[in-house]
Formats: structure tokens, C-alpha cells, sequence
């Protein structure tokens, strides 16, 4: 049974038998086969039945030895350990992992292979997995296909391995029903172990003390003691559990602790397949996911990363748009992800790191944990939902968990569940998956009046991209909106399609065209006078579509598409639009001015109360300089900062009582509430707080320290001083040194507010190198915590791009100084910081060669792979 160790009376005393600390793989099947021998059990586990950021901030620590992510990258801290993150990889151990090296002090085991034999079979049920079989030449031979065949490795000096895949086995869920329904084993949840008492000599443990997150303490006494919580936790409890023994409970010969082994990476070889073996999908010769294909007797031997990944990605963002309660909630939800996507990953698909969502190789397999994967991965399998319908996702769906539920599957298999369940032919769809880089989608349009039709021609291409410089055409669904001059909804009518005749209004406003050739066009009937077309309605694609609005209909979309996406797109064009001519004017030393179709864009926005305060939020928040800078063909991220701030100076001049207004009409009208509409008022209002703040007049200023002051949450306490600290005015910055040293003070403790807090000051556009290497300094930032290096270095680098690019070259050498340090710490985490430059071809030239030369400087250094491939790649481009 399961007991909450939360609810349980303060200073409890539990007796049992044995009792297991950890409930992970190790401790769950101990606790099981006490049961079938009738043995009383108690099993400890620090979490719950789902992962919660309080107890897995638990695992944190310092790394003071060897490199290592030592926090909580890879555990799991809740009922069913490290089973609910790993991949379900199985194979045995070799006889030689046992033996002694000469050359390794203290090392070989005290047992061998042989003893751990007659467990495997046992260990294989649990797991799900098939028999104890490890034979390659028989699975080759149970596969049975001519594209599954063992390589003729004939000089004896390389030998091949078979792994076989568990579902992957869930251990917290698999056997909950049997812990729970258990006479003999009960379970205590949010149990933490803090240490262990032994009596005087420390020879016998006695009992063990509990604590919960909230303070409450519990005993519990057993026979038998089993630690069960990992290779680090293990040891971190006997060295706290020093009562006794002063050096740690067992750790008389100081070895708690010693020789801890991960998974060791060495690149020993590179293997280049001729033709013939090139496709060969016995072996993993792509990445630690792939080959899903291979299998024999309900047995998988391979799985496939981008498929996992981007259908989680796409049903988490499903369901935080199903949380927001309205369709204009949903469109919040949309645009925030197409964001995403432009800021991060279409400069992905752009530059030398640029892969496909299924990529064919790597190497070094942590940088291919990307944008790309995730993001465009959920893209793609959006793009179903919108080609098939809802209902018809949904019946792919039901038979891609009726096929392979419980099995390790790839692209094809879902991409097979989706076409048969619909009966489509979907094959042009797997270019998704195999080809790299954003398809780009040209649109015309013509009008005949006397004819009453309107056409639509759409062409599309795609840049080429390292490797793939020739691209086959995609199957991309295009949705579009007709609106007549009033702002409605068309009918729409294709020609060739259902007449409608007896019922003309029947037809749908919106239609999902498909593209699948270089050029398609098509014809509208029965459209009464000339139309606005409101295209890629809701994002149906990741493209870039190219076609040349006027200001009117831009305005006219901006007011009345029944399409929200559209709305906020039609927004950030006629905002863009404006920008690129203020960044180019810039950088010739031009006069910047504002016309003003913009600004009444904007009131009108401002004064329409019928949008969500979300949805208002976002069409008035302008592209951020990253997104201007990709639509120029060379980027001087100081103009694209002096167009953007001039921009945003006029709007806050100009409409200074219509942001005024909206800054009153959203305050807080009670205590704090976590749900959408009113975090959507925070966000308008906290919005109209910043721009009241480019303008230099004391009583704004009041405002944000008022709510500084008075914020009963960190959302608006962090807005007021965002707003301070990235003011254009002189005195608002002065004012929020000020309340950044409070910050600091009230919080020191808590670890996430202290990253924002150093994010914040680093994305600052007064904040230059040399405030940067001073904030390192600080005694609370370390390059050895990921967060912390994130929050300061990472936010510098990549959020403040007008004084990173500073033109005396400061931030490029600063850049090469982290990115050389970090690699010795967490080549994972440099890796990251690396993509900083690695398309420095599209910047200005007189910025190219610092960049440049930062580039080489790390390159002349001894580099993890991680680093090395980015940097490699960068400097190849």
C-alpha cells in the first residue's frame, strides 16, 4: 500500500523487516520478491508519483572532481527512479568487465559474470524484454530481412553487440498496482532519508531517520537495511550518516564515494559504409535512437529520438492551449510557439548546424538535442492535425497506440499509422523528416472581376543546407481566409470542389490548400468583389511565406481577421515593415522618423477591448531584434537596436495616454491568481509599464516602484524592474540599481531568482563587457552550476545583441574566454554557448573578422567533441 509520509503523525516510529531506501528499479524488484517469501517491508522513496521540482532539487550538488552534470540532467527523484528517463537499452555485461587491469589500481571485482547469470531471466521479465539471447548471428537470422545482415568483420579485431529494447519499462507505473494492492510491502512517499544510526560501534544500523520537505520527521527500524537510491545517492547518505563515525557511516578506508563510473564516451573511430552497407539497419549507424525497424518476435532492437520528441512537444502544446479556455487563449499559445520557432530555430535551419528533423548522422550526439528536434519536430506532426483534420489525427492516433503500444517505433511507423488510418497516400510527407532547412513559399494572386474568381499561386523552395544542396518539394498545407471590404469571412468556393449551390453560406471559410510541386495554383468562384487573403492562417506550416501585402490590407487583417494568428502576423509585418527601413536608415547615419499608420494601428489595438489582454499583449510587443535581424542579408545589430528602441520611444510619446490608461485599468483587483486571463492583464499591463518608462517623466517611474514595492508576485516585481533596467532613461536605470540591490538582498537564497536576477542585468542594452566580467565576479556566480552560467554568460551572448556585438570586438573575446573555460567544466553546456557565432557570415563585415577570430582562438584549443563540431562547422561555413 501507499502511504504519504506528508500526513503521517509528527515523530512516528514504523518497525519492519527490511527496509529498502529508494524506490527505483533496484528497490521496487527487491520489495517484490520480498513479498512472494512473505517478508514484511517497508520501501522509503523521496518523490511522489510524478516529479516535482522541490524534491529533484534535492540531487543538486557540487562537482569538485572529474566533469560531470552532477545535479539532475539524468535522474529521476520519484517512484520509479532513473526508469522514467531512461531509453529501455539491455544488454549483459562481458566476462572482461569484471577483471582486474594492471594498470588500474584497486580495480576488478570480487565476483564474476557466472554469478550474475541465473538472475538475467528474471531480470528480463521485469523488463519486458525477449530471452537471453545476445547473439548476434541469431537475430540476424530471426530479423529475416535482406536489409538487416551482420557485417563480415573477418579480422577478428572488431566484434559487433546486440542491445535489446524494453518499452521503454515505466517501473512507478508498471508496479503500482502490485505495490499498492501489497499486504507486505508498504510504501512511504515524499519519505527523505537523512541519515542512518547505527549503535556505538557503527557495525549495525538500528534505524534511520525520515524528514519530509515541509519538516515533518518520521523513524523507521528494520532487521535489514537496504540502500537502494543510486551510485551517487548511496554514498552521500553513508558520508552524512556520521554521528558515529566521523568520516561517514563505512567509511573507514575513505572509499564512500571513490570510483564512480557513468556511462564512459570514447570516440575511438570513425566507420564510413560503402553503398551496399549504407543501409543496413542492423547496426546504429545514424544515432542512439534509430533503426526502430529491426525487430523479431515482438522484440525491438533500435527506437528513434525525433519522433518521440516532437509528438511530446506538440501534445504539450496542445494542452496548455486547451488550458487557456478560448480560442483566442489558444492563438496566445500558437504565437508564443511560432515565436519560439522563428527566434531559435529557423537561424538553426539557416546556418552550419542545420540538420533535418530525423538526422542521418552526428558527431557528437548532445548537439543534436535541438530546436530542430523538439520544435520543428512538433511542427511536423502539427502538420498532420492540419492535413488530416482533427478527427482524422485522432483516428491516426488511435491506430498508431494500437500497433505499437508499448513499442519503440520510428518516423515511418507513425507517418504509416496516420496514412492508413485516413487512407492517404502520405510518402512526399516523409521529406519532413529527411530534408533540412525552412521551405520558403512565394504567393501571387490575381483577381478577375468580370469572372468573379479569384486564383491563388503558390511555388516553394528551400536553401541548400550542409550536405543537401538540392531540395525535393515538400507536401506543405497552406490555409487561407478570404475577407471582403467589410472584414468578413468569405465563402469559399474552389473550383472543381463541392458546388454548394442550394446553400452557398455552407461553404467554409477556411480551406487547407496542398501543396506538393514547385508551382500549384488554384481558382475561387463566386467571389463578389476583390478580397483580402489572409494566408498560412494559424501558422499551418513552418515556411517562410513571401508575399507582398499592402499597408491596407495589413491593416485591414490587423482589425478584423477571424484568424488571431493572422491578426498578430499582420501586426508584426506592418511593424517589420518599418523597422527594416528605420535599421537601414541606421546604419547609413540617417535621420530615423515614424510615419503614422503604425501608431494608429497601435491605438486601435489599445482601444479594443474585445481582444483578450494576452492576445493585445502580443500584436503590441514588436519583433525582437533577433527576428528583424534574419529578415536582413546582413545584420549590424547596433542599427536593428537603434531602429527597434526609436520605434518603441515614438509609440510610448505618441500614445503615452492610451498606455497610461491600460496601465490603471489592469491592476491586480485581489491577491494573485495563476490562471490565463490574468496573467494575460499582468502582461498587457506590465507591457504598457515598460513603454511609459522610455519616456523621462518622474510619475512613471513612481508607478514601476510602487509595484516593485507592492507586487504580491514575481511576475509584476520582475516587470517593474525589467522595465527600470532597460529603460533608454538615465534616472529609471539609476532607480533600478537601487531596487536590484533589494532584489538581491530579500532573495540571496533562492536559487531561481538569483538566475533571473543575473539574467536580467545581462540582457540589459546598457550593460557592456565590462559589467558583465564584474557581475562574474560576484560571489554568487559560478561557471560549475549550469543555471548560473545560463542566466549571466548565456543571456549576455545571446539577449543583448547591440553590446555582444560591440564593434571594438569586446564581446567576441569575451565569448572565446567562457566557451574555452566551459568546456573544461561541461562541454555540453559550451557546446550551447558556442552557437553563439556559428553564423557569424551573416553579420556585417567589419563585424566578420572579430568573430572570426574569436572562432579560431577557441579552435586552437584542445576541445571536447561537443565543441569542436560547432566550432568546426562555424568556421567551415
Amino acid at each position: 500500500m501507499f502511504i504519504d509520509t506528508r500526513q503521517v503523525e509528527e515523530g512516528s516510529k514504523v518497525e519492519t523487516t527490511v527496509c529498502i531506501i529508494g524506490g527505483g528499479v533496484a528497490g521496487i524488484t527487491l520489495a517484490l520478491e520480498m513479498e512472494k517469501i512473505g517478508v514484511d517491508t517497508c520501501l522509503l522513496e523521496s518523490g511522489g508519483f510524478k516529479p516535482d521540482d522541490q524534491t529533484r532539487d534535492l540531487y543538486r550538488g557540487e562537482d569538485i572532481g572529474l566533469p560531470y552534470i552532477f545535479s539532475d540532467g539524468c535522474r529521476s527523484r520519484y517512484l520509479g527512479g532513473s526508469s522514467n528517463c531512461w531509453g529501455g537499452w539491455n544488454r549483459p555485461l562481458d566476462p572482461w568487465d569484471f577483471e582486474k587491469r594492471d594498470w588500474i589500481p584497486n580495480s576488478g571485482w570480487p565476483f564474476g559474470l557466472k554469478e550474475l547469470e541465473p538472475y538475467y531471466a528474471k531480470s528480463h521479465k521485469l523488463l519486458q524484454i525477449g530471452p537471453n539471447n545476445f547473439d548476434p548471428d541469431h537475430w540476424e537470422k530471426a530479423v529475416g530481412r535482406n536489409d538487416v545482415r551482420r557485417l563480415p568483420l573477418v579480422s577478428g579485431m572488431v566484434r559487433d553487440t546486440i542491445s535489446q529494447f524494453s518499452p521503454p519499462s515505466r517501473f512507478g507505473k508498471l508496479y503500482r498496482s502490485d505495490l499498492k494492492q501489497s499486504e507486505q510491502i508498504r510504501v512511504y512517499l515524499y519519505a527523505n532519508v537523512v541519515s542512518i544510526d547505527t549503535e556505538e560501534t557503527a557495525s549495525t544500523a538500528t534505524c534511520v531517520q525520515v524528514k519530509t520537505l515541509s519538516g515533518r520527521s518520521m523513524q523507521v527500524s528494520a532487521k535489514v537495511f537496504v540502500l537502494a537510491t543510486g551510485g551517487i545517492e548511496n554514498p552521500r547518505l553513508l558520508l552524512a550518516s556520521n554521528k558515529v563515525q566521523a568520516a561517514g557511516l563505512g567509511n573507514g578506508n575513505d572509499l564512500v564515494g571513490r570510483y564512480f563510473m557513468d556511462h564512459p564516451r570514447l570516440y575511438s573511430g570513425k566507420v564510413n559504409f560503402t553503398r551496399q552497407w549504407s543501409r543496413n539497419k542492423l547496426y546504429d549507424i545514424k544515432y542512439h535512437y534509430q533503426n526502430a525497424s529491426v525487430s523479431a518476435d515482438g522484440i525491438k532492437i533500435a527506437a528513434q529520438l525525433s519522433l518521440k520528441e516532437g509528438l511530446t512537444v506538440f501534445r504539450d502544446q496542445e494542452f496548455s492551449a486547451d488550458r487557456m479556455g478560448t480560442e483566442s487563449g489558444r492563438a496566445v499559445k500558437r504565437i508564443e510557439d511560432v515565436r519560439k520557432l522563428r527566434q531559435f530555430q529557423f537561424p538553426e535551419d539557416a546556418g552550419p548546424m542545420a540538420h533535418p528533423v530525423r538526422p542521418d548522422s552526428y558527431v557528437e550526439i548532445n548537439n543534436f538535442y535541438t530546436v530542430t528536434i523538439y520544435e520543428k519536430g512538433g511542427e511536423v506532426v502539427r502538420m498532420y492535425q492540419t492535413l488530416l483534420g482533427r478527427e482524422g489525427f485522432r483516428k491516426g492516433m488511435d491506430l498508431y497506440f494500437q500497433r505499437h503500444d508499448g513499442q519503440a517505433v520510428e518516423c515511418s511507423d507513425f507517418l504509416a499509422a496516420m496514412a492508413d488510418a485516413n487512407g492517404r497516400d502520405l510518402s512526399q510527407f516523409e521529406r519532413w523528416y529527411n530534408q533540412a532547412g525552412t521551405p520558403r513559399v512565394k504567393l501571387k494572386t490575381r483577381y478577375d472581376a468580370l469572372a468573379k474568381t479569384f486564383e491563388v499561386a503558390l511555388s516553394q523552395s528551400c536553401p541548400a543546407t550542409p550536405g543537401q544542396r538540392r531540395k525535393k518539394p515538400f507536401l506543405i498545407p497552406f490555409a487561407l481566409g478570404l475577407l471582403d471590404s467589410g472584414g468578413n469571412d468569405m465563402p469559399l468556393l474552389l473550383g472543381g470542389g463541392p458546388p454548394f449551390e442550394h446553400d452557398y453560406s455552407a461553404a467554409p471559410t477556411t480551406v487547407v490548400l496542398e501543396l506538393s510541386q514547385a508551382r500549384q495554383s488554384w481558382t475561387f468562384t463566386q467571389i463578389e468583389e476583390k478580397p483580402t487573403i489572409s494566408a498560412l492562417r494559424n501558422f499551418s506550416a513552418p515556411v517562410v511565406l513571401e508575399y507582398n501585402y499592402t499597408d491596407r490590407e495589413l491593416v485591414q487583417l490587423l482589425a478584423h481577421d477571424s484568424d488571431h494568428f493572422n491578426r498578430w502576423e499582420a501586426g508584426q509585418r506592418l511593424t517589420m515593415r518599418r523597422l527594416l527601413k528605420l535599421a537601414s536608415a541606421a546604419h547609413a547615419g540617417k535621420k530615423l522618423e515614424l510615419d503614422p499608420m503604425v501608431i494608429d494601428a497601435f491605438r486601435a489595438v489599445l482601444a479594443d477591448s474585445s481582444l483578450d489582454p494576452a492576445l493585445r499583449e502580443l500584436i503590441l510587443t514588436l519583433p525582437s531584434e533577433t527576428v528583424i535581424g534574419e529578415q536582413l542579408d546582413e545584420i549590424d545589430p547596433q542599427a536593428v537596436f537603434a531602429a527597434r528602441r526609436f520605434m518603441r520611444i515614438e509609440l510610448a510619446r505618441a500614445l503615452r495616454p492610451e498606455w497610461l490608461d491600460i496601465y490603471l485599468a489592469h491592476q491586480p483587483t485581489g491577491t494573485y491568481h495563476a490562471e490565463p486571463h490574468e496573467a494575460g492583464r499582468r502582461s498587457l499591463k506590465n507591457l504598457a509599464l515598460s513603454c511609459l518608462l522610455e519616456l523621462d517623466e518622474l510619475p512613471h517611474r513612481e508607478l514601476a516602484l510602487s509595484q516593485f514595492d507592492v507586487a504580491d508576485n514575481m511576475t509584476d516585481r520582475f516587470a517593474a524592474l525589467t522595465s527600470l533596467a532597460h529603460s533608454s532613461i538615465p534616472a529609471a536605470r539609476k532607480l533600478a540599481a537601487q531596487c536590484l540591490r533589494r532584489n538581491y538582498r530579500d532573495y540571496r537564497k533562492e536559487a531561481l531568482v538569483i538566475d533571473k536576477w543575473f539574467a536580467l542585468q545581462a540582457s540589459a542594452p546598457s550593460t557592456d563587457v565590462a559589467a558583465i566580467r564584474k557581475l562574474a565576479e560576484h560571489p554568487d556566480f559560478t561557471l560549475k552550476n549550469p543555471n548560473r552560467a545560463r542566466s549571466l554568460i548565456f543571456s549576455f551572448c545571446n539577449n543583448n545583441p547591440s553590446q555582444f556585438h560591440a564593434r571594438d570586438g569586446s564581446g567576441y573575446r569575451f565569448w572565446a574566454e567562457q566557451v574555452i573555460t566551459l568546456d573544461a567544466i561541461n562541454p555540453q553546456v559550451a557546446a550551447r554557448l558556442a552557437r553563439s557565432l556559428d553564423r557569424w557570415r551573416k553579420y556585417a563585415p567589419e563585424l566578420q573578422a572579430g568573430m572570426q577570430d574569436a572562432l579560431r582562438q577557441v579552435a586552437s584549443h584542445r576541445l571536447s567533441k561537443d565543441v569542436e563540431e560547432i566550432v568546426s562547422k562555424a568556421l567551415a561555413a
